[in-house]
């Protein structure tokens, strides 16, 4: 099986993505950007159930929540 994932892996083109001196920094930096928008559409949500963000309405948060 793991023979079978690294041929995949080196056939597929992303190995040769990964092994670019850019290649890493655009994963992790795509990675970054979609974890601050979890972690602050939750944010947001938490503060509203805490009463703190009482100025957003609901049907605000509803938009961000897919």
């Amino acid at each position: 099986m793991e023979g079978l994932l690294n041929s995949i892996g080196q056939k597929s083109g992303i190995y040769d993505f990964m092994h670019t001196s850019w290649g890493w920094p655009t994963v992790e930096s795509l990675h970054f950007f979609g974890l601050s928008l979890l972690i602050g559409t939750i944010g947001l949500w938490d503060l509203r159930l805490l009463g703190v963000a009482r100025a957003i309405p609901m049907a605000a948060l509803h938009k961000l929540v897919p």
